[in-house]
């Protein structure tokens, strides 16, 4: 059963019923939202290189360029952006082209980057 049909169940049993529902809904997405927060914290503590690269796009950059920065191939660092897209922790300025794609960090990785300075 899904959470919200827990939570549409409840409300047509009681009233009463429903606010216990909703406290127990609201818990849980709290604690999903904090497993979230902490899973990508945990996937970038994993890799050095992921950290640096996300630390750098404070402005929109090439992969190309970042692998000038750091020293690394072209194609490590476009590997790691597209895994950072998916997690919705970087976004593409231009998708539509195929030769510079410019990426920078979003608001969800910038969050991301405080918490890890709090881990350490």
């Amino acid at each position: 059963m899904r959470i919200f049909e827990v939570f549409k169940y409840c409300y047509n049993k009681q009233y009463t019923l429903f606010f216990k529902c909703y406290a127990l809904v609201t818990r849980f997405f709290i604690y999903s939202f904090t497993f979230v927060i902490m899973y990508d914290v945990a996937y970038l503590m994993k890799g050095k290189l992921k950290k640096r690269i996300l630390a750098l796009l404070d402005n929109p950059k090439t992969a190309t360029m970042l692998g000038k920065e750091i020293k690394r191939h072209r194609s490590s660092i476009s590997r790691i952006l597209l895994e950072l897209e998916k997690r919705k922790l970087v976004s593409c300025k231009n998708p539509d082209d195929n030769m510079y794609r410019f990426y920078q960090i979003t608001k969800k990785g910038k969050n991301l980057i405080e918490k890890m300075k709090e881990f350490g």
